[in-house]
């Protein structure tokens, strides 16, 4: 506010202006709050959808060895299968052979 006034024309025409500036500025706290309450709803939800990043290493962590667990599985299986096919195969040839036998074929 100045000092001192030369008219109250003057006077008055500061009050107008600094009203008018107040409500300006009221008025764009009011949007710039607006914008902060929208702002803490959209965190909140956000905050909401989302798992710390301790439980995520955590579930990483056990996916990991759940994948292990089930690889080793499956080189197991795959190993099994193979000796099975060896014990088929033998079992197939101990056959052709007893049958060749008694037909009269001999070996060896």
């Amino acid at each position: 506010m100045p000092d001192k006034f030369v008219t109250r024309r003057e006077f008055r025409e500061y009050q107008r202006i600094t009203k008018r500036a107040l409500r300006l500025q009221a008025k764009e706290y009011e949007r710039r709050l607006k914008n902060l309450n929208g702002e803490a709803k959209r965190l909140a939800k956000f905050l909401k959808s989302t798992i710390s990043k301790r439980a995520f290493e955590d579930f990483k962590k056990l996916l990991d060895e759940r994948v292990g667990a089930l690889r080793k599985a499956e080189d197991q299986r795959q190993g099994g299968m193979i000796l099975v096919r060896i014990l088929a195969s033998a079992g197939a040839l101990g056959l052709l052979i007893s049958v060749l036998n008694a037909l009269g074929v001999r070996f060896g």
